[in-house]
């Protein structure tokens, strides 16, 4: 498991150099901003058996969830055709199966369509929350739960959200082993 993180950073790294995937260079800072802080999202799973990653970019958290949990059917939607070519190579080179990249903007039903629902929508530090939810309930189904995985300015974007979007929520505050802290939005689908 820990080669293919490896392989996966190395990966990125090679090609972050023709495409932006990450403004992050340092193979030990990717291990710990990226790869750790996906992983973080784990214990919060429990026995999900399908993600969709929304605004996946690199692939965020969608291939180290796989790469941790094998079992796991996942989605990743990403909008920029040349992340698409990078998670298509990543996904064959890691020899990961049961997971998919799809090029496709998440808010199209098209994409939607396609897509499906999934036990567990999750989006890392890509939209504003307000935007996000009505996005993700696209996804879900009556039982799923969405994961927004934020820094901590989150309160000031959860008091900017509408009532109405048809979510409970919790946080789950944690620590980065570099001592950022970051937070878990988990919102309960009720519908």
């Amino acid at each position: 498991m820990q080669n293919q993180y490896q392989a996966f950073i190395q990966l990125l790294l090679t090609w972050n150099a023709k495409i932006n995937l990450t403004a992050i260079t340092d193979p030990k800072e990717i291990q710990v901003k990226h790869i750790e802080d996906c992983l973080s999202l784990l214990p919060h799973l429990g026995d999900a058996t399908s993600v969709i990653d929304l605004g996946t970019g690199g692939g965020f958290p969608g291939i180290p969830l796989k790469i941790a949990r094998p079992d796991l059917k996942v989605t990743m939607i990403e909008a920029t055709r040349k992340k698409v070519s990078f998670l298509y190579k990543a996904i064959a080179e890691l020899g990961l199966h049961g997971i998919q990249a799809i090029e496709g903007r998440a808010e199209d039903l098209k994409t939607q369509e396609k897509v499906g629902k999934a036990d567990v929508v999750v989006s890392r530090a890509t939209w504003q929350l307000k935007d996000f939810l009505p996005i993700a309930l696209g996804y879900c189904h009556p039982k799923s739960r969405i994961f927004a995985m934020k820094g901590p300015r989150f309160e000031e974007e959860l008091a900017a959200m509408p009532t109405a979007c048809g979510t409970s929520h919790k946080v789950h505050p944690y620590r980065l082993s570099s001592g950022e802290e970051r937070f878990i939005l988990e919102f309960q689908v009720d519908q």
